[in-house]
């Protein structure tokens, strides 16, 4: 079995890079987040699975999480977080993800959990919309 994660970071980038966007501009995809990255982001965070030998070849369920930061001077609320998560969700719910190294075939991606995190840093409030999906990928 090779390890898929790379080739299905780089389908989940190539499905929300320029097609996700809030008040009119696109939201920046990153793995790493660079430091002068200014909000809102998407965020690759944890990749983690099992590992299924057919007689066939092989399979694996692969658990991805992405972060939805958005952050707010002195109010803020969640809406912007909730409509860019929603709009990753419909992007990769159900979608074919194109492996380009064709190494691999991804379907069956659903939301296995979602969940908001709030931190208030007195002049900034930020939010945080983690939404994990559940993957299925098959070794061509």
């Amino acid at each position: 079995m090779k390890d898929p994660d790379y080739q299905l970071r780089r389908a989940y980038y190539t499905a929300l890079n320029g097609n996700v966007s809030y008040a009119g501009k696109d939201v920046p995809v990153y793995d790493s987040v660079p430091n002068n990255a200014t909000a809102p982001w998407i965020k690759f965070d944890l990749t983690a699975g099992d590992r299924v030998e057919e007689k066939d070849g092989y399979t694996t369920n692969r658990l991805f999480s992405i972060i939805c930061h958005t952050a707010w001077n002195k109010r803020g609320g969640k809406k912007q977080a909730d409509q860019i998560s929603s709009q990753v969700m419909q992007l990769i719910v159900d979608q074919t993800l194109t492996d380009v190294s064709g190494q691999f075939k991804f379907h069956e991606q659903t939301v296995e959990d979602f969940a908001s995190a709030e931190d208030d840093r007195g002049d900034k409030k930020i939010i945080q919309k983690i939404i994990i999906f559940n993957n299925f990928i098959q070794q061509i």
